[in-house]
C-alpha cells in the first residue's frame, strides 16, 4: 500500500497544476465617453443607477448626465471640497468641465446607493 502514496500524491499535484489558475480581482474598466444616463429600471430605489457607472474622460471634458428617471437626482462630488454638486430633474441634464487630472467618485444626494466615479486622464 505504501508504494501507492507517492503515486496519488503525484496525481494530485500533476491535477493542481493542469487546473486554471484564478485571476486576481480586476477592476472594472472605465467606459470612454462623456455622458452618463441616470437610469431607474424599476420602482424599487436600490435599482437606481448611474449608467455607465464608471467613465474616462480627458482633461477638459465637458461630461453631461441625463436623468431618464421619474425621479429628481443628484450628482454630488465626494471630493474634497465638493468640486461639483448638480441637481437633475426628471428628463433634464446637467454638465460639468473636468479640468483637473484625477478619479473623481459621486454620488445622488437623494439615493445614496447611487454611486459613479470620472477618471480624467
Amino acid at each position: 500500500m505504501r508504494p501507492a502514496v507517492p503515486r496519488l500524491l503525484a496525481l494530485v499535484v500533476l491535477i493542481a497544476a493542469c487546473a486554471p489558475m484564478a485571476s486576481p480581482s480586476s477592476s472594472p474598466t472605465p467606459v470612454s465617453t462623456d455622458r452618463v444616463t441616470i437610469l431607474e429600471p424599476s420602482a424599487s430605489i436600490e435599482t437606481f443607477v448611474y449608467s455607465p457607472g464608471l467613465i474616462q474622460v480627458a482633461a477638459g471634458t465637458k461630461v453631461t448626465w441625463h436623468n431618464a428617471g421619474q425621479q429628481f437626482h443628484t450628482v454630488t462630488s465626494d471630493s474634497t471640497g465638493r468640486p461639483f454638486d448638480l441637481s437633475v430633474d426628471p428628463g433634464k441634464e446637467v454638465t460639468f468641465t473636468f479640468v483637473q487630472i484625477g478619479t473623481f467618485p459621486y454620488h445622488c444626494g437623494v439615493h445614496p446607493q447611487m454611486k459613479g466615479t470620472v477618471v480624467v486622464r
